[in-house]
């Protein structure tokens, strides 16, 4: 299928022209010959300074893929409900405040992309999305999703990262073949059990929130690769997160934790952990389990002595030690043959 990127040889060829890429062209408005093009089926207008999406956008009922991140529109008309065939809709980094009851009218949408935005107010009208497989709502000023949010069964993907969420919506314990969950960012104080029935989940993000402590539950998500909860508000760990054999990356930075979490040397496929900027002290000789781990960040915690087991952790390509309280290293370090990085700033070491 051929793409064509300059309007006035596709008006020459109109009955033929299916794609349309006029993306980063410095176009301020959508040129009104495009309306022309009534076979068209994707339309890349992305990285362009338009404003505005004027009504005629409704006859091209042939759409399947519209693109229009990054510019400055400001308001999505009524007439986008008219393009029934959308399977795909991005308005990523515009300036819209609303997202329109007749974006519920794209039953066909797949893909429906509104991060970086000023959208206060989901629809309930999104709940009729029932195709839909990943919404990204991320980078809006969202406080509340709408409990119609369970109808979008379909979904494996929902990113609502830096909105001002105070709650998990209970909800979200319906969409169970979601795969990606992105929170961070956010005002969470509660992880919700719903993760529970959550179970298809393999990528958690609830980063920079105000969680004080992580349910048992979490146990079950057996598929999980990649935990992250840095920057939050955790004491200790369930011993049930050593019931993640996938998980790959766990971080837990920037929290409250006095102890090294040893239910985490169970993790043997483990390959990074984020420990950095806690409050431990020593680390356990089991720490000699996680035989995959290649990163850890043990920066500005309250270590003084570093076990040798720590250097049976031969697939270790960066090891970071900074700002702790360390007096010696160990010889066995030297074990480390595929060590490329090894940061002991701001210790209290004589010699090396």
């Amino acid at each position: 299928m051929k793409t064509y990127t300059n309007l006035s040889q596709a008006l020459k060829e109109r009955e033929k022209v299916q794609v349309l890429d006029l993306r980063a062209q410095g176009l301020t408005e959508i040129p009104v010959g495009i309306f022309q093009l009534t076979n068209l089926t994707e339309l890349y207008l992305y990285e362009n300074q338009i404003r505005v999406i004027p009504p005629e956008i409704g006859q091209l009922t042939n759409l399947t893929i519209l693109r229009l991140a990054g510019n400055q529109i400001e308001v999505i008309p009524p007439e986008i409900g008219q393009l029934t065939n959308l399977t795909e809709l991005y308005l990523y980094e515009n300036q819209i405040r609303v997202i329109p009851v007749e974006v519920g009218q794209l039953t066909e949408l797949t893909v429906l992309g509104l991060a970086g935005n000023q959208i206060e107010v989901v629809p309930l009208e999104v709940g009729q999305l029932i195709n839909l497989t990943i919404l990204h709502l991320a980078y809006n000023q969202i406080e509340v999703i709408p409990p119609e949010i369970s109808q979008l069964t379909n979904l494996t993907q929902l990113n609502l990262a830096c909105a001002q969420i105070e709650a998990i919506p209970p909800e979200i314990d319906q969409l169970t073949n979601l795969t990606q969950l992105y929170l961070e960012y956010n005002q969470i104080k509660i992880i919700s059990p719903i993760l529970d029935k959550l179970t298809n989940l393999e990528r958690v993000n609830l980063e920079s929130n105000l969680i004080e402590s992580v349910p048992s539950v979490i146990g079950n998500l057996k598929n999980l690769y990649d935990l992250n909860l840095k920057n939050n508000n955790l004491i200790n760990i369930p011993s049930e997160i050593n019931k993640l054999f996938k998980l790959q990356s766990l971080n837990l930075g920037h929290n409250r934790l006095q102890k090294f979490p040893t239910q985490a040397t169970k993790l043997s496929n483990l390959r990074q952990l984020h420990l950095d900027d806690n409050q431990i002290q020593f680390l356990p000789v089991t720490i000699k389990n996680l035989i995959k781990l290649e990163k850890l960040w043990l920066d500005g915690n309250a270590l003084r002595l570093l076990p040798i087991e720590l250097s049976q952790l031969t697939s270790l390509t960066e090891l970071h030690l900074g700002r702790n309280r360390i007096y010696q290293v160990p010889s066995e370090l030297g074990n480390l043959k595929r060590l490329v990085t090894l940061n002991l700033s701001r210790n209290r070491l004589t010699e090396i």
